[in-house]
């Protein structure tokens, strides 16, 4: 890594926060593996469909009761070996001396900073409770096609994840699996041979892409921007003359590859 002298302080402080940080979320996320959670790398985003944030999770029954409930942190243990976990940051109201967390409408503000200040009745003192960071666990359903085994639904408009799920997992929403077990396996085993074909595919468009970038850029030197591979070369900013001019080579290839004439 590299940095300028003078903001070398500011990095070696921004290194060594990261560095606690991550030591911190360790410690707080052993107990969960140690149960059989999957410790996630990072915390999913909007873009991660495969994974189904617990709040759009109820069980079968307890959605029947109540359409808006989710799952609980009780119930996601009984089967950990569904549900990736990740640890936010947050803060939280404590009793100074128990560490027991307090609400933040049971503390009389008026009394901030002034021992001798009686707190209104029903309320506390605000010398008496401080701030804390907390690490909140945050669970994620992992496999979707395994959820009508383990008697779990879709709710709070949980149904889009569900079935951009079932997608990615390589099945058609509206074709549920099989219900005899062997021709479930079967179906399952062949989706997954399914996206390793796609998983390789791609990655050979990507390596003959290069190499046809390559040799395009030796017959057109002039249209070609430094002298790497679109893979390698990073973001062309779209009002450069080079980005206009430099030749389109993903389209026909793709098209030549899948057998798509014109």
């Amino acid at each position: 890594m590299q940095c300028h002298r003078h903001s070398f302080d500011y990095q070696a402080r921004t290194l060594l926060a990261d560095r606690q940080e991550k030591a911190t979320r360790a410690e707080r996320t052993a107990p969960y593996a140690e149960v059989g959670f999957i410790v996630l790398d990072g915390e999913p985003g909007y873009q991660d469909d495969s994974k189904i944030h617990w709040r759009y999770i109820a069980t079968a029954e307890n959605a029947e009761a109540d359409p808006r409930a989710h799952i609980t942190e009780e119930q996601v243990r009984q089967r950990p070996d569904l549900w990736g976990v990740w640890v936010t940051t947050d803060t939280m109201y404590v009793d100074v001396e128990s560490g027991k967390p307090v609400e933040e409408g049971d503390i009389d503000w008026d009394t901030f900073d002034d021992p001798d200040v009686e707190p209104e009745e029903g309320l506390r003192h605000a010398n008496s409770v401080e701030e804390r960071d907390v690490y909140v666990p945050q669970f994620y359903f992992l496999d979707v096609l395994r959820a009508e085994e383990a008697g779990l639904v879709p709710v709070n408009g949980g149904r889009y994840q569900f079935n951009r799920a079932i997608q990615l997992a390589g099945f058609n929403p509206a074709n549920p699996l099989p219900e005899n077990e062997e021709a479930r396996e079967a179906a399952l085993l062949a989706a997954e041979e399914t996206k390793r074909v796609q998983r390789r595919r791609v990655r050979e468009l990507n390596k003959l892409g290069g190499v046809r970038y390559r040799r395009q850029a030796r017959v057109h030197p002039g249209n070609v921007v430094g002298d790497q591979a679109p893979e390698e070369r990073g973001h062309v900013d779209g009002n450069d003359d080079r980005a206009r001019t430099a030749p389109v080579v993903g389209v026909p290839l793709i098209r030549s590859f899948a057998g798509v004439d014109g």
